[in-house]
């Protein structure tokens, strides 16, 4: 870890494509001339990104994070990575040593998508991140980490429809993997707005032919509305993880939005409990009961998909 000066604002200046325009030469150049650092008194400072690198004998990505965010990227700078073992898990009940495709919405930095590259779980990987900062330190943790090549970024939500949307960023407490997808005119407690493009995830990734397919979802609450425009995805029998929280999903249709997924997934597993159930919306809504204010992580097994006991 360490700090990044003038460089860091030639990595993240960005053309109107939302492409990078920084050479590899000057990539390296960041990872030979940042400094290590305490993690408490750096991000403490005024400084603007911090460069996160693998601790010795770590199997870990380099990140380029924001050090206004609290979250995430003190997770990275004290961990390395943050809550891939989830990712892990997942593969283990789904007994894929690697998907084909991992879809990966509301992807923020990269934390799922280029571990998953680099490490060899996945053989390529889509990115869906709507906001401006968070996909531009996608794009330059690619780059750093050796897979542009196989992973394909949109800088838009998946929504259930094109057209425009307003994305609360969270400024108020830095947490910046707690932006959220809002309703027109609703009172989102001084979180900052921006206007972002939005369009189904059919439409932007379509259909695959790949036999192991992970659509991946950390979208705040915003679930039921992704997968409203995803038939496409889920039709190729996509096995789904995402962050079950009843309370964001009460801002936008509440657990019933995510009936659809009885058409596709038969069972469900509880990552966090270990739990395997038979998938119904009665189990959903008793789930939803159970947790009240807090969350958990589910995986909907695509129908016909057999675990091992």
């Amino acid at each position: 870890m360490g700090r990044v000066g003038g460089f860091a604002q030639r990595f993240l200046a960005a053309d109107r494509e939302g492409k990078l325009t920084l050479s590899r030469w000057a990539v390296r150049r960041i990872l030979v001339t940042a400094r290590y650092s305490d993690v408490t008194r750096m991000l403490a400072r005024n400084d603007e990104w911090v460069l996160v690198r693998p601790r010795r004998g770590r199997d870990c990505e380099t990140y380029l994070v924001s050090a206004r965010d609290r979250v995430i990227s003190r997770y990275l700078i004290l961990n390395g990575d943050y809550e891939f073992d989830l990712v892990l898990q997942a593969l283990g009940v789904l007994q894929w040593k690697q998907v084909d495709v991992l879809v990966d919405v509301g992807a923020n930095i990269g934390t799922v998508c280029l571990p998953a590259l680099r490490r060899g779980y996945a053989r390529r990987a889509v990115a869906v991140e709507p906001d401006p900062m968070n996909v531009t330190l996608l794009r330059a943790n690619a780059l750093m980490n050796g897979v542009t090549d196989r992973l394909e970024v949109h800088d838009v939500a998946a929504t259930a429809s094109p057209g425009e949307f307003e994305l609360a960023r969270d400024t108020k407490f830095n947490n910046f993997g707690d932006h959220r997808m809002v309703e027109p005119g609703l009172d989102v407690g001084g979180r900052a707005k921006v206007r972002v493009r939005g369009d189904t995830l059919d439409n932007l990734v379509g259909s695959f032919a790949e036999p192991r397919v992970l659509l991946w979802l950390d979208v705040q609450g915003y679930e039921g509305q992704v997968l409203a425009g995803s038939a496409k995805v889920l039709n190729a029998g996509a096995a789904l993880v995402m962050e079950f929280s009843p309370a964001h999903l009460a801002r936008h249709g509440g657990v019933e939005a995510l009936q659809i997924l009885q058409q596709y997934h038969s069972l469900v597993v509880d990552l966090r409990s270990g739990e395997v159930a038979k998938f119904t919306m009665a189990w959903l809504n008793d789930r939803a009961r159970t947790l009240g204010d807090q969350f958990t992580d589910l995986l909907f097994v695509p129908a016909g998909h057999r675990l091992s006991s």
